[in-house]
This record gives structure tokens, sequence and C-alpha cells, in this order.
């Protein structure tokens, strides 16, 4: 096998796993909400290059069995891990995203296709997208609730201690939301 295509292939597949597993336990991800899905979209081409050149090796109709295997019992509870692996690599897991700031934006987002819509507040740092801030997806005013598509204006205050609130205004009035609680 080429040493340059596994060390590339290697190289790819750390910084996949590092991103899950920061995402998974810490909500944070690398910079840039396109970054995850183009390093997705570079494994499994990656991962077709090897089994195409390399498949009369043993070790890739093991590697092969196993992505198989993964596939079919992510499919088993109600295809629920595979409807994500799906909508994460398609990037179909997100709406009504909005800067706000230089380094902070807001978006509807869901983890799962049998969960409700959070709304969340995303800080971008150097290298890594962290969120900072999570609520569900409808937001009360009066008598209605409304979602972040309908504002009008989405704006971010910042004290001198640092306590950050985001205004939402709607036509019909205004509601904020203390990211500090």
């Amino acid at each position: 096998m080429n040493f340059k295509v596994l060390i590339s292939y290697l190289t790819i597949s750390s910084l996949l796993l590092t991103d899950i597993i920061l995402y998974m336990n810490w909500e944070i991800s690398y910079r840039g909400y396109w970054t995850d899905r183009i390093l997705f979209w570079i494994w499994f081409s990656l991962t077709t290059y090897i089994i195409y050149y390399y498949w009369n090796k043993k070790i890739i109709k093991i590697y092969v069995g196993a992505l198989i295997s993964f596939i079919i019992l992510s499919m088993l509870p109600m295809m629920i891990p595979f409807i994500i692996i799906i909508t994460t690599i398609t990037g179909t897991d997100r709406s009504c995203h909005q800067e706000i700031s230089k380094n902070i934006s807001i978006q509807e987002s869901t983890k799962s296709p049998i969960t409700i819509p959070k709304i969340q507040v995303v800080e971008k740092t150097w290298l890594i997208d962290r969120v900072i801030g999570e609520r569900d997806f409808s937001i009360p005013l009066r008598e209605d609730y409304y979602r972040i598509c309908k504002a009008k204006s989405i704006t971010l205050e910042e004290n001198l201690k640092g306590e950050r609130m985001i205004i939402f205004s709607f036509e019909d009035g205004e509601v904020k939301w203390d990211l500090n609680k």
C-alpha cells in the first residue's frame, strides 16, 4: 500500500474522529459550518479510493466488512443514528442561520430527527466553533410563538463584565435572552 495515501487517510480519519468526539462531548467543532462536512467527504473519497485500488488486500476486505456492519447496525434502532449521520454530512440539520457579530452566530439546529429543533448560539474562535447557548426553537412573545427566521433583527449586547444578551426584534415586540443563565 502506498505510504503517502495511508498517512493521508489516517490523518483525515483522526481529524474526523477527533471532531466527532469533541462535538459529542463538549459541543465543539472545527471552525466553520461546512468544515465538518468537507472533512467527511474527503474521508469518504479517500475510503472509496483505498477500497477500489487495494481491494485485493485482506485488511481492506475486513475494513469494508466493518464499515458495512456499522452502517447496518446504525439502521437497527429505527434508523435514527443513520438518519443523524446523513443529515449531518449533507448539512440539512440546520436552518435559519444568521451572523449576529464578528464571532457569534445563531441558528436553528437539530441533533436528531425525532427531537424538536433548538436555537443555538455559536461562538467562533481561531480553530473551533463552540455552542455557548441553547434553548427551545420557539420564542414566546405575548400570545404567539416565533422562530428566529421571523425576526426583523437579532442583536447581541455585551456589558463590561462580559455578560451577553441576545435581543430578538419581531413586529409585535422584543424578546431578550440572557446567555449567562
